[in-house]
Parts: C-alpha cells; sequence; structure tokens
C-alpha cells in the first residue's frame, strides 16, 4: 500500500480462466480464490502463490484477474485490479516417471526404490547436448543408498547429473526420439525420529532438461496402527463381576481402543472386531456420541474413526473410545 491512511476490511480475489483446477494456494484462501487481508497500513504488503493446473489448446491464451478491494454493507468496492494472459505452448520435451514399474507407486517404510526417468522430443527439431538433473527431496529418503547408472551423485549432494558424454539420447535426440535413465535409492526404515513439522512424509523429485522442468511427488504409507487394550480397573465406567471370572457369573471389562497414524493423513479410517457368542455389549461407550455399532446378526463391532490426521498418537492425541463387555 502507497496510502497515506490504513485500509481496512481488505479482500483480494482472483478470476480464473475455464480450464484451470485449483490445487493449492499460501496463504490458504476462503474457498478456493477470496483472501482475507484485513488491515493494510502504509509501505505494508504481502504476497499470495497459488498452484493449479491449466488446461487448453495450444496458443490459447487464458486471463486471470485480481481485483483488491473491501466488503462493506454487502457491496464490494473495486480498488485495483489486475489481468495477466498465459499463452499455452505445444511442449518441445515431455517428461516422465516410473518407480518400481508403477508411474503412481505408493511406498512404504524400508522400501527400494527403482526410477526410470523417461523423455521424449515432440518438437519439429533435434536436442544435442542436454543435461539432466534430478532433485531429490524429502527426509524419508536415505541418500547414502543411491547408485545412478552413469550419472553423477555426490554424498551430501541431493542431486544427480546426467550428461550427454555419458547417455547417447542426450546426446543427440531427434524428433520423434525417446531416452530414458534410471536410479535406485532406498526409504529410510523408520521416522521416528522426526519432529511434529515432518508430518504428512513425502519423497519428491524434481527432473530437469533443458527448458523443460517436471515435479513428481510420492506420498509414504500411513502406517495405521490399532491399539486395544481391556481393563477391569479402571475410571471410565466401573466393572463388577468376580475377578478372575467364573462361569455362570457375569464379569464386565473396559475395552479401550486407540488409532495412531504415523506418516500421512488418512481419511474414512474403520476399526472392527468380532464378539464371541458368550461376550455381550453393555451399551456403556465414552465418548457417549461416538460412532461405534453393533451388527447383531455378524456380531461385528464396527467403529468409524473418520479422518486422521499425520501424527496421531506420535505428536497429536490419537482418536480413542472406550467401550463395556459384559
Amino acid at each position: 500500500s502507497n496510502s497515506e491512511y490504513p485500509l481496512s476490511d481488505l479482500r483480494i480475489k482472483i478470476e480464473y480462466p475455464q480450464g484451470f483446477e485449483f490445487q493449492s494456494a499460501l496463504p490458504s484462501p476462503i474457498g478456493e480464490n477470496e483472501w482475507k487481508v484485513g488491515l493494510l497500513n502504509k509501505a505494508e504488503g504481502g504476497r499470495i502463490s497459488l498452484k493449479g493446473t491449466l488446461q487448453g489448446e495450444a496458443q490459447e491464451v487464458k486471463i486471470f484477474r485480481a481485483v483488491l478491494g473491501s466488503w462493506k454493507d454487502g457491496k464490494f468496492t473495486l480498488f485495483k485490479e489486475a489481468t495477466k494472459g498465459i499463452e499455452i505452448t505445444k511442449p518441445k520435451l515431455l517428461i516422465s516417471q516410473a518407480v518400481n514399474g508403477n508411474p503412481s507407486y505408493t511406498p512404504s517404510p524400508g522400501d527400494a526404490l527403482h526410477y526410470v526417468i523417461s523423455f521424449k522430443n515432440v518438437s519439429e527439431k533435434s536436442f544435442e547436448n542436454l543435461f539432466l538433473i534430478v532433485d531429490l527431496e524429502g527426509r524419508p529418503f536415505d541418500l547414502s543408498s543411491v547408485k545412478a547408472e552413469r550419472g553423477k551423485f555426490q554424498e551430501g549432494d541431493s542431486s544427480i547429473l546426467w550428461e550427454a558424454k555419458d547417455v547417447s539420447k542426450l546426446r543427440f535426440l531427434g524428433k520423434g526420439e525417446e531416452g530414458r535413465v534410471e536410479f535406485w535409492v532406498n526409504v529410510k526404515n523408520s521416522f521416528e525420529q522426526f519432529s511434529s513439522q515432518d508430518e504428512n512424509f513425502t519423497l519428491r523429485d524434481k527432473v530437469i532438461l533443458s527448458d523443460a522442468r517436471e515435479e513428481f511427488t510420492l506420498k509414504v504409507n500411513s502406517r495405521l496402527v490399532a491399539e486395544q487394550s481391556a481393563q477391569y480397573q479402571d475410571e471410565v465406567f466401573g466393572n463388577s463381576g468376580p475377578l478372575p471370572p467364573q462361569a455362570g457369573s457375569q464379569t464386565t471389562y473396559t475395552v479401550i481402543w486407540r488409532v495412531q497414524n504415523l506418516y500421512n493423513d488418512a481419511e474414512n479410517v474403520t476399526m472392527r472386531s468380532v464378539l464371541p457368542p458368550e461376550v455381550s455389549l453393555t451399551g456403556k461407550i465414552f465418548p457417549e456420541a461416538a460412532p461405534l455399532t453393533l451388527d447383531s446378526v455378524s456380531r461385528e463391532i464396527v467403529w468409524r474413526v473418520g479422518d486422521v490426521g499425520a501424527g496421531a498418537g506420535a505428536f497429536e492425541t490419537a482418536p480413542t473410545v472406550a467401550f463395556q463387555v459384559a
């Protein structure tokens, strides 16, 4: 702001062109295209960065429009606007990737990964003396295990370099021709030493070939852990009956279920078990609103936990439910 007086209740809105799909933004928007700036004093400012995908035809121009203003009495007053056109160009080089033979592989801790980076000349001309760089990002990578066929990798670095003198298709890539490079790297077996800032563990590699750039991301398997304990003496319900239990008499126990999720956000989590014929639910559940159900025919107990964030049970409180059986 260059205004002499403070500006309040500011909002920024962006109008996306057809074919644009919003993915993420920093800071997070209201919805997908509006940001609350609030108060802005003279000489203050900020930045919004967003990421998305844009679909369209070659040489098609897509227009983005950003407006700055404020809402008052349900009316938006425009202070400033900016438009920018983006032309979709035909790519010269295409880059693709497969890990362990799968373009969408999901790694697990301890996995050995075989990366194959493929590239193709889709232009009308030939390329000579290219070089290709792969930059590895993500703490789950065990960089000490990197092996790159015909590529250069130095310990303490995170980039692998292939040069024209070592790869024939980098030396000369004719129209329509394809080439590939490959390397191997392991996923660390344990991330327990990481902090809560390391939630949502991902393996990211950025590939640079001439003016072509691609970024690939793999999410590490969540490693959900189901924990169960049964207690007679507890502070949740209070139990009764002979201990040790006796035939012909009823003894109640408190069963506690807990879900731990280490590495990545998990959606629609459920935990289930089957009650044996001589055991029944008393109906006591804590918390009372917990989505715990019993199928009287199959005798299956199902706890619909829902979404469980990364770090639950390690850096955050783990989802827990308690119920009483007799």
